[in-house]
């Protein structure tokens, strides 16, 4: 008598877990930290979304901002299933600046190829007292609307500082580390504040 075969049966597509959910609309919500990697000088860094912290390559992205000139980081993470996108996206990060009248904001494209579809966007409020305001952590909130992402499609996340017209030759930074570890000007430890880069993205699950 033969050994009998068994077959397993073929298992369910893969099950995408999330982070929390808004009942009131059925988003599931997934939540990415924004970082960089070493790369060679010639490239500069490289900045990606993650969903697991880990420590990023450079704590702050720091630099000179002039009157409407923004100094920004542009964090990306490549889809390998199709997914739908809907509804507020919530961005959190810390900054800093020496100087008045500078104000956060945040833009998100969907990336398809070479091509940056803008499918989401919010500014912060401008801050005109610097010494007693910065460091602070800013929550953005952007409306995303019903978004496809198919497979190797890119989302992508713009964060960043915008110098007003009291706001030339500033000196400013904003964190980008999911350790949350301190900088020089951003003290998570000691201060009210975070260097991490939190962005909450809604997804439509599949119930």
């Amino acid at each position: 008598m033969g050994i009998p075969r068994v077959y397993n049966q073929a298992t369910e597509g893969a099950v995408v877990s999330y982070d929390w959910f808004e009942l009131s609309d059925g988003t599931g919500y997934k939540t990415f930290y924004g970082f960089s990697t070493d790369r060679p000088s010639t490239s500069g860094e490289l900045q990606l979304l993650t969903t697991s912290p880990l420590y990023s390559d450079s704590k702050v992205v720091s630099g000179t901002t002039t009157v409407g000139i923004s100094l920004s980081g542009v964090y990306t993470s490549k889809f390998n299933l199709s997914k739908n996108i809907k509804g507020n996206s919530y961005i959190s990060f810390g900054w800093w600046s020496n100087t008045n009248d500078m104000f956060p904001f945040c833009k998100i494209y969907k990336t398809e190829g070479s091509t940056d579809t803008l499918i989401g966007e919010a500014s912060g409020a401008l801050v005109s007292n610097a010494p007693l305001s910065l460091p602070k952590v800013t929550t953005l909130r952007a409306d995303l609307p019903l978004t496809h992402f198919k497979k190797n499609d890119i989302l992508k996340l713009k964060v960043g500082i915008t110098a007003a017209a009291g706001g030339a030759g500033a000196i400013s930074n904003f964190g980008q580390d999911p350790m949350n570890r301190d900088d020089l000007k951003i003290v998570p430890s000691t201060d009210n504040t975070t260097t991490k880069i939190i962005f909450n993205v809604p997804f439509v699950p599949d119930l």
